[in-house]
């Protein structure tokens, strides 16, 4: 445990003292809940009143499952959530909370499968389907993903990284023009009930 809680000193001090403003985490799924939670977005996990619970049920089928749901790794979480609560209270939502932000290295199908999964429940077939058609090259290495950089260390495949970067960008290019949209409405509903009067000339 005193490994974790060093971690986390030194992690908070980061973020406090030196204007750090996330933190990556070799995982995944989990802290897409997680941070929704930290950053207090309105979109994610609902307010619970026990952390511990929180990082156990997320944590539930992931091993060895005493690297998250443990004592330090509570007391961090409950920290960061009231920092970026107090900062996004002291700075009006104009600074960019600290995040926590999974980076899987080491599966990247469960990922792949994620992914697609969210865009089905969104009704964004059609970029499903784009997307599983990039990703197919890849699909004949499951579940083992270093046979795939076996295969491309011995020259028997390409690197998909062409595809995956495609994936990549069209996503990105999806989530800005959602996030200029959010943007868009958070000024007008602010112009609305300053009762502001406003016009903005669109170029044809």
């Amino acid at each position: 445990q005193e490994f974790f809680d060093i971690r986390s000193e030194i992690t908070r001090c980061f973020i406090e003292h030196h204007s750090f403003d996330a933190v990556s985490v070799k995982d995944v799924f989990p802290f897409i809940e997680l941070n929704r939670y930290v950053t207090c977005d309105a979109l994610g996990t609902k307010e619970r009143h026990e952390v511990g619970c929180l990082l156990s049920e997320l944590f539930s089928n992931h091993f060895p499952d005493w690297m998250w749901p443990n004592v330090p790794m509570t007391e961090f979480v409950t920290w960061l959530k009231e920092f970026n609560s107090y900062q996004n209270a002291s700075y009006q939502n104009a600074r960019t909370p600290a995040q926590l932000i999974g980076m899987d290295v080491q599966n990247p199908f469960d990922s792949m499968d994620f992914l697609v999964q969210q865009l089905h429940e969104m009704g964004e077939y059609s970029l499903a389907t784009y997307i599983c058609e990039q990703y197919a090259p890849l699909n004949k290495f499951r579940p083992n993903a270093r046979k795939y950089g076996d295969a491309i260390f011995g020259n028997r495949i390409s690197s998909q990284e062409v595809a995956v970067k495609h994936v990549f960008d069209e996503i990105l290019a999806r989530y800005n023009s959602m996030m200029e949209c959010r943007e868009s409405n958070q000024r007008m509903t602010m112009l609305v009930r300053s009762g502001t009067s406003s016009w903005k000339l669109h170029a044809p």
